[in-house]
């Protein structure tokens, strides 16, 4: 007979507490899907306002006056830009039957090619063209319902905005308050380390605003040169998938060559317009990104997946691109303490990650064998 001692008691019972309190925790997230993704955008576009304020605040202006200017700086150019993309998905849509049917044209004449044919023949594959038009549908499909999604929330981006500019005015009270709260609790230093969390996230957010901007604006140029339609909205499509780390790249690139393509480029262009594209891309990985963001927010790749798919099954289109900056608040938070750092650096990147080598040119593990 197996007996279980006090000691296994307790690990079983804090192990059923820790379980159903990380499901609780998930029904709760799904079910607050709405209001939560307004209150953690509104949080990261307050943060992205902040040096606007502070830098405003240098010269004596006004606090309200900070906040509006802060604001149009802000919004107008997110008010044009979002204009000008749906005013292209609007055309796109306008334009998708013969989009599509030229599309078909284009695939159509690469399977005619006798050796293309023969080759299919031996993997024994009688109609790819059927095949690939319902798979390309499906793919299509999910990007313009995305797309749509993503420039449909008028409403949302108004509350988002607005409560933004509540925490800002707030800012001084909230910080009093959490500061007299935790004097009470002897705890005086959770407000600076808050305070410090808070400023490595907005660096953070800045940095990767930056970095969109910038690949947006190059890709932009490049695909323009070549000619493309909608190239604001591939261009936007391209700055927004830098936030998926590896393979965004990859997401990013297939709706514009699908574009290229279907508008009768050559082949020669298109990979012309796939080299220049992955090269800012490359930049922006090896030197951009590194150099904007620093080592300290460098996520690991695999946690970055599993947030990243989770929050589009917690909360759709919207959680796929807030899951990356809630990653990174948690590394923030968990970094700013002892007992928890060590989860922290499951989250990083390290250098100590790297085998290390010894005098013989060995690893560790290695030389003592």
């Amino acid at each position: 007979m197996i007996t279980v001692g006090k000691t296994d008691q307790h690990w079983i019972w804090k192990t059923l507490i820790m379980t159903a309190a990380l499901t609780v925790s998930l029904w709760g997230a799904m079910e607050a899907k709405r209001f939560l993704v307004m209150l953690f955008g509104a949080i990261l576009f307050a943060l992205l306002l902040m040096p606007m304020i502070r830098f405003l605040k240098k010269y004596k202006v006004p606090e309200w006056l900070c906040l509006t200017l802060a604001t149009l700086i802000l919004i107008l150019p997110l008010l044009l830009t979002t204009a000008t993309v749906v005013s292209e998905i609007h055309a796109m849509s306008t334009d998708w039957p013969q989009i599509q049917a030229s599309a078909l044209k284009q695939v159509h004449s690469f399977f005619a090619i006798p050796w293309i044919q023969n080759l299919l023949g031996q993997f024994g594959i009688e109609s790819p063209l059927e095949t690939l038009s319902g798979r390309a549908s499906e793919g299509i499909h999910y990007v313009m319902e995305a797309l749509m999604a993503a420039f449909s929330l008028g409403t949302e981006f108004s509350l988002m905005l607005f409560f933004a500019i509540v925490m800002l005015g707030s800012r001084n009270h909230i910080r009093a308050s959490f500061e007299r709260i935790f004097n009470h609790y002897n705890s005086p230093d959770k407000v600076r380390l808050i305070d410090s969390s808070f400023e490595i996230l907005e660096k953070f957010l800045v940095a990767r605003l930056i970095v969109i901007l910038i690949v947006t604006a190059v890709d932009f140029v490049i695909l323009r040169s070549f000619g493309l339609q909608y190239s604001l909205t591939a261009a936007l499509f391209l700055g927004l998938s830098t936030l998926i780390p590896v393979i965004g790249f990859l997401f990013g690139i297939a709706p514009p060559l699908a574009l290229a393509a279907a508008e009768g480029h050559s082949a020669q262009s298109i990979v012309i317009m796939f080299v220049l594209v992955w090269a800012v891309s490359s930049i922006q990985d090896h030197f951009l990104a590194p150099k904007l963001l620093g080592k300290h927010l460098n996520l690991n790749f695999l946690v970055t997946y599993v947030a990243f798919f989770a929050g589009e099954r917690l909360w759709g289109f919207a959680g796929m691109f807030l899951s990356v900056p809630l990653l990174a608040v948690m590394q923030v938070l968990l970094s700013s303490s002892d007992r928890f750092r060590p989860w922290a650096q499951l989250i990083q990147i390290h250098e100590d990650d790297e085998p290390k080598m010894t005098e013989a040119g060995k690893a560790p593990s290695q030389a003592g064998a």
